[in-house]
């Protein structure tokens, strides 16, 4: 994007809103420090969809739905030392869906599984051997 873009918050867009009931874009632009054109692009999508924010980007959907991943978290608390390559093999034995290693470990990581491992020292104190 060109020009001088920068980024204006919800509580910004608020503001303007609220301004626009009693003072002219022009004078909401000069008092916010925004472009007149910025204050009409916020009116009107606030009349357009009745609120302020925009909706967030959430960007492709993924291809793992809750059963998946309830299943992979399944396969990590059985076998806390399962890789990736495998929980894709059981995925796509018992669930009949391929997906990559990558999106296995963000939708573990997005479950709060991280895939640390334990040096053998520390895993050796832990078991107590």
């Amino acid at each position: 994007m060109t020009g001088n873009y920068r980024y204006i918050s919800s509580t910004q867009k608020e503001n303007i809103f609220l301004l626009s009931r009693d003072l002219k874009p022009v004078h909401i632009a000069r008092h916010l420090r925004v472009s007149v054109r910025t204050v009409y692009r916020v009116l009107g999508y606030v009349s357009e969809h009745g609120d302020v924010p925009r909706p967030l980007r959430t960007g492709r959907p993924s291809l793992l739905d809750a059963l998946d991943s309830l299943f992979l978290e399944s396969l990590v608390e059985r076998t806390p030392n399962i890789t990736l390559f495998e929980l894709q093999e059981e995925l796509e034995l018992k669930r009949g869906i391929w997906v990559g290693e990558d999106t296995i470990s963000r939708t573990l990581k997005k479950r709060g599984w991280t895939r640390k491992k334990l040096s053998e020292m520390t895993n050796n104190v832990l078991l107590g051997t």
